[in-house]
């Protein structure tokens, strides 16, 4: 995930930092991956139906939500940034 900062007014370009792509990333997807396998046991691992997106946004939302901060804080930290804490 990188976060972007726009800073069209004084550099007229844009700078682009993915600080929490390893730490956050890793964690987040582990998590909606663990959704989805518990979705293919309920449902049958041979259907060939596919959740809905309003499912799929509920699995995203869950995982942030579960995202422990210090996740967020260590994985900014480890790449310089501790002035985002």
């Amino acid at each position: 995930m990188a976060v972007c900062y726009l800073l069209a007014e004084a550099l007229s370009s844009v700078v682009c930092v993915s600080g929490t792509h390893v730490g956050v990333n890793r964690t987040l997807k582990k998590s909606v991956k663990s959704e989805w396998d518990d979705w293919m046991e309920r449902t049958g691992s041979v259907t060939l139906e596919k959740p809905s997106r309003k499912l799929i946004g509920e699995w995203v939302l869950k995982a942030w939500d579960d995202l422990d901060p210090q996740t967020v804080r260590n994985s900014w930290k480890k790449k310089g940034f501790e002035w985002v804490l």
